[in-house]
């Protein structure tokens, strides 16, 4: 056991435990061979089109239907397909330090929804036929609600985005809409307002149902329709104050109202704010969005209408597109959006389809102009606190591997698995937030790698440049030509985690671009001890990464946290990636920083270089500037991981899958799975599915389809007797990216 010292930090003390890990990954290794018993095939006449999609109702009848009669064996896939495993509750995004943020609810609107692939698909797309190229909130940091909309009467959201908004600890909403021709919401909003024999609101009952079912946390309620009677409007009232209610008692979950309609003079009236019109409608219910017609004066109207703390819930809306904007508002949409919704001081903001960056401009250059896009957003709106996995009473789990939902390759431990483009949003990923931020004038530079990763579609590089590429363009220069820039830490996450757990794990899987050298990069993860909210004592725990170029390598290290009463609180505060130009210890150890100030501070490990402006330098053969290197040096970072729980850590780990079923369609065939005897899956991140060893794609759901060609044909193994035999394997990716190699089960595909 290798333990150190960290020094004492008055009462306050963090301690190294275990052995440190430090080794390349090896390969997975073996597994075990069972046969898979066979099941009757009820859905032997639909295809895969009727299976692997979303789920959406045109009229109410459709889901009054749904909501009373027995589901049928096809129904049931399909739910299964669209269900996410992980409830909103499951994730926390940390305390912030203010209770004034501006808050984001983003309505996304994509060519009317359910895209083929974009999002139809909720396993994803293995291969994916548009290069790789689909829309997705690149930074979900910047975003508190998301409302999936689309011009269903009921509309669910894709399972995709669902399990991102979830994992990014953002609560998604499904939509009920009632637009179009004034004679086409004619008994359609009149049926809303059905009771049974007992008196209770029908399609109230339907939509908790829905909500429940797929664990949404709430609904939009777009009604731009009206009554065929206007006595029939005084229903909505307690239709809405029971569905609120109901929803509450449900899941927490919550009821939007989109400025629209105005029951007082039964019809589509857009007010762009909240007065006496529709008043009772915003009390009822838990949000309320204006539409987006809305001047300064108006906004200074919902203050006087409704207080402070009733524009907590108002969400002035703000249209991406710039459709119907007023002329001489001066707002124009497009990247003009993040300047125009400055002026919304108090209240937060509702953005509306903001994929105008993917659908108008095009998908050629869609990452970049998004960057650009939500760069000027995030001047009002600033990034919160990455997600974590809550376990246990107090206890979580961070950890990303940088994925974005899509990749040119999947890889699996540093294996790439999956040689074509791929798509599935479910598996999206904490990026770092200084990606958004100009990076001109530091040294240390974040960015995404989609040419390689250890898990998934992405990795993160990390360059330490101080003058720039072009400054080895000769062997000596003078520093008055330079662009001297900023050495120092860069926060790549900020946690902002309360930690009641006595251990804390950390684990980062690393490679290095370039030869060992004196310098090296190294990883800090900050904390702070308070006493009644004030920083009391704080340190680093800091994780050199030392490794051989070209190889993924491990560090793994559990700390005891540090000591403390019952009055003092542990917060782990920000992950920090920093360069280092002297010879340091490559074992992880622990800073003190408590006597630097009373509060605290981020403090540099190197200090910015200063240099004399007519000084002479010159530069070695090996990169070094008067013996200090100044050359490029890059590190690629496949995943971070920060465990800290009260429970056993062992019990975290996944199971192996232990029950393999398939059910066969038209031109596909189903595959699901169960997990060992006592053990949840929800400790699973996402599994990976393999047929006679060839990658077939990785899902969130313990279910998924299998071409009907790749099942009868290419992959079938053995001769003989054995040749009708086929092998499937489900390997299980945990929450902290552990690996469970699963058992070999083989099928008659005669069967």
């Amino acid at each position: 056991m290798v333990t150190q010292s960290c020094g004492r930090l008055e009462g306050a003390r963090f301690e190294e435990s275990g052995e440190s890990r430090h080794q390349a990954v090896k390969a997975p290794g073996k597994h075990e061979d069972h046969v898979a018993p066979l099941v009757n095939d009820p859905l032997i006449s639909f295809s895969s089109n009727d299976v692997l999609k979303g789920i959406s109702f045109d009229t109410l009848t459709e889901l009054e239907k749904w909501a009373t009669e027995t589901p049928t064996p096809l129904q049931k896939v399909v739910e299964a397909f669209n269900t996410t495993r992980f409830s909103v509750d499951l994730f926390s995004r940390g305390s912030h330090s203010s209770d004034d943020k501006v808050k984001l609810l983003v309505c996304h609107d994509f060519k009317g929804g359910y895209q083929t692939n974009e999002d139809l698909s909720p396993q994803g797309y293995f291969p994916h036929l548009q290069n790789g190229n689909r829309y997705f909130l690149q930074f979900p940091e910047l975003c508190d609600l998301f409302v999936y909309f689309s011009h269903h009467c009921i509309t669910i959201p894709p399972l995709c985005w669902v399990d991102m908004c979830h994992r990014f600890a953002i609560p998604c909403y499904g939509t009920v809409a009632f637009e179009g021709k004034e004679k086409k919401g004619f008994g359609r909003l009149d049926r809303l307002m059905a009771r049974d024999n007992h008196g209770e609101f029908v399609f109230v009952k339907a939509l908790v149902k829905l909500v429940r079912m797929f664990k949404l946390d709430g609904l939009l309620l777009n009604f731009e329709a009206k009554f065929s009677d206007p006595k029939l409007a005084k229903d909505l009232v307690p239709w809405l104050a029971k569905l609120r209610g109901d929803m509450r008692s449900c899941n927490g979950a919550k009821v939007i109202w989109y400025d629209a309609y105005v029951g007082s003079k039964n019809q589509v009236q857009y007010v762009n704010g909240v007065n006496h019109l529709n008043y009772e409608y915003f009390d009822l219910t838990d949000g309320f969005l204006t539409n987006y017609w809305w001047s300064e004066n108006e906004l200074e109207a919902n203050l006087s209408n409704v207080g402070k703390l009733g524009l907590s819930k108002t969400f002035v809306g703000y249209d991406v597109w710039g459709r119907g904007l007023i002329p001489g508002l001066g707002r124009k949409g497009g990247f003009n959006t993040g300047k125009d919704i400055a002026i919304i001081k108090d209240s937060s903001v509702g953005l509306f389809a903001p994929a105008w960056t993917y659908e108008f401009l095009g998908y050629e250059n869609f990452k970049e102009n998004d960057a650009a896009f939500w760069k000027g957003i995030s001047e009002t709106v600033k990034p919160d606190n990455v997600s974590v996995r809550v376990i246990g009473d107090g206890g979580f789990i961070f950890h990303t591997n940088f994925n974005q939902g899509t990749g040119s390759s999947f890889y699996v431990l540093g294996e790439r698995v999956f040689d074509d483009f791929w798509a599935n949003g479910g598996l999206q990923n904490q990026i770092p937030e200084t990606i958004l931020e100009d990076q001109t004038n530091s040294a240390l530079k974040v960015e995404l790698d989609g040419t390689d990763s250890f898990t998934g579609g992405n990795c993160l590089k990390v360059s330490h440049d101080v003058f720039g590429k072009d400054i080895f363009s000769s062997r000596s220069f003078p520093t008055k030509l330079l662009n001297w820039r900023t050495d120092m830490p860069k926060t790549l996450f900020s946690l902002n985690q309360n930690c009641h757990s006595s251990n804390v794990k950390v684990c980062c899987t690393f490679q290095p671009c370039q030869p060992a050298s004196k310098s090296s990069f190294q990883l800090q993860l900050c904390y702070q001890i308070l006493r009644r909210h004030k920083v009391y004592s704080s340190g680093k725990l800091i994780f050199p990464l030392h490794g051989i170029s070209g190889e993924w390598v491990t560090v793994e290290k559990h700390f005891i946290s540090p000591r403390r009463s019952e009055k003092e609180t542990l917060k782990l505060t920000v992950l920090e990636i920093s360069h280092v130009d002297s010879d340091i210890s490559p074992l992880p150890y622990v800073e003190d920083t408590s006597n630097d100030k009373d509060e605290w501070v981020v403090i540099p490990t190197a200090h910015p270089r200063k240099v004399e402006e007519d000084m002479e330098l010159s530069i070695s053969d090996d990169g070094f500037v008067n013996g200090s290197n100044f050359a490029l040096e890059e590190i690629k970072i496949g995943e971070i991981s920060v465990v800290a729980t009260l429970d056993n850590q062992a019990a975290l780990r996944c199971s192996k899958v232990a029950g393999l079923k398939h059910l066969k369609l038209k031109d596909s065939v189903i595959l699901s799975w169960t997990h060992e005897s006592g053990f949840k899956d929800d400790h699973c991140d996402f599994w990976c599915v393999y047929v006679n060893d060839i990658f077939q794609g990785a899902t969130t759901v313990s279910q998924f389809a299998v071409d009907a060609g790749e099942w009868n044909q290419r992959n079938i193994v053995g001769s003989g007797s054995e040749a009708a035999k086929l092998k499937v394997r489900i390997d299980t990716l945990s929450l902290t990216g552990e690996l469970q190699i699963g058992a070999n089960y083989y099928f008659n595909c005669n069967g």
